[in-house]
């Protein structure tokens, strides 16, 4: 009996609660289980809180004059790095066939000649319809010295057939080294009471330049030395001489990048051999990022000795352009019915390539001849656009 007795208040005491009523413990006591649920059911509701909070606010800003321009300005942004855009550039570029000539880039310099630094909005980015807006244009010459070079300016509003005012004209003269020179596009304020809302102001440059004496070392050698060398062994190497394959011109930083060449695989020395016409090849490539839209001059100086073949290269034509007869320096210039009929858009380029003769370039009693193929283009380059963003406020 006593065991019964026992076993039933054991029983008794597991049913009772561990605290008393009062006790608060009574009421305070989950399992890991239900704790666990219990913060992540807290974090969740502080996430979705959050999310509502970024929101609501976001719909705000987006609403606010400043929340206008940065989305506009996401705009220009998406539009210039497009991937399709990529894609079609790397398409064209593709189409860039046959032998292209390189140079070496001068470490000791970055870009030399004229570039569109900034272009923005003078005072305020938000004005009431019918006030009037400048938007300030800076341009500099980095890296050169120029003389009165005629800068063409150009401004617009995106989609809008608004003819826009620059001042103090649409060409400023920029002269100097590593100067600014400021000038203004003027909205006038009987065209912003057109207007609503975020405005695109669309502005570049153009101007002339040239990229002079660009220089290609040519080591010219007889057949009959060239073949005294060992198989494999090295031009170079054999005599001496600092240079070594591929022979390239150095490219200082200009617009427009001149790369020359004497063979598709531009190797060297230029060997010769009756019957066989050696070669020059010029590459002009656009290495900025706007657009050679017109190129004015193309001129090439050969050694004494050393002609272009007019019957082979059936000279003057697109792929040799040049002019039958040279100057008294043996420079040839680019046909008068070819020039401005080139443009070449950012990051393409244009090769040319002419057959030559070189009857008497070989000097007696050495084993080769060093001379020189020297190179100039004179081009107008536009530069690529650039953006400001103009809020105008309804005055309703």
């Amino acid at each position: 009996m006593a065991r019964e007795e026992d076993y039933e208040e054991e029983v008794e005491q597991k049913r009772r609660p561990k605290y008393g009523a009062t006790d608060i413990r009574r009421y305070t006591q989950h399992s890991g289980r239900a704790r666990e649920f219990t913060w992540t059911r807290l974090a969740f509701l502080l996430f979705v809180f959050a999310l509502l909070t970024i929101a609501v606010y976001g719909y705000y800003y987006i609403q606010s004059p400043q929340g206008l321009i940065f989305i506009t300005n996401v705009q220009v942004k998406l539009r210039e790095y497009n991937p399709f855009n990529l894609i079609e550039k790397w398409l064209e570029r593709a189409q860039d066939i046959g032998n292209v000539y390189g140079a070496t880039a001068n470490s000791t310099s970055s870009e030399k000649g004229i570039v569109f630094k900034d272009f923005k909005l003078v005072g305020s980015e938000q004005i009431p319809q019918g006030a009037p807006a400048y938007v300030r244009y800076d341009v500099r010459i980095i890296n050169d010295f120029l003389r009165r070079v005629p800068v063409k300016l150009y401004c617009g509003i995106r989609d809008k057939d608004i003819q826009l005012e620059l001042r103090p004209s649409d060409t400023i003269q920029l002269s100097g080294s590593r100067v600014t020179e400021e000038a203004r596009c003027y909205i006038d304020g009987e065209i912003t009471r057109q207007l609503e809302g975020s405005q695109e102001i669309v502005g570049r440059i153009s101007f002339p330049y040239k990229t002079e004496n660009v220089g290609l070392n040519v080591y010219f050698v007889s057949d009959a030395v060239y073949n005294e060398l060992r198989e494999g062994e090295d031009f170079f190497s054999h005599y001496g001489i600092s240079e070594s394959n591929p022979v390239r011109p150095l490219y200082n930083g200009e617009p427009v990048e001149i790369g020359i060449g004497v063979s598709s695989e531009n190797l060297q020395p230029v060997v010769l051999r009756e019957g066989v016409s050696p070669l020059v090849g010029i590459t002009l490539r656009n290495s900025w990022d706007g657009r050679v839209v017109a190129l004015y001059d193309l001129k090439l100086q050969l050694p004494e000795g050393v002609e272009i073949n007019k019957d082979l290269s059936q000279n003057p034509n697109l792929l040799c352009p040049f002019e039958e007869q040279p100057n008294a320096r043996n420079e040839y210039g680019i046909a008068s019915h070819l020039k401005n009929s080139i443009t070449i858009d950012p990051g393409r380029s244009h090769t040319f390539e002419c057959w030559l003769n070189a009857i008497d370039v070989l000097e007696p009693g050495t084993p080769y001849t060093k001379r020189q193929y020297k190179v100039s283009a004179e081009y107008e380059y536009e530069s690529r656009n650039r953006t400001a963003t103009l809020l105008v406020r309804s005055l309703g």
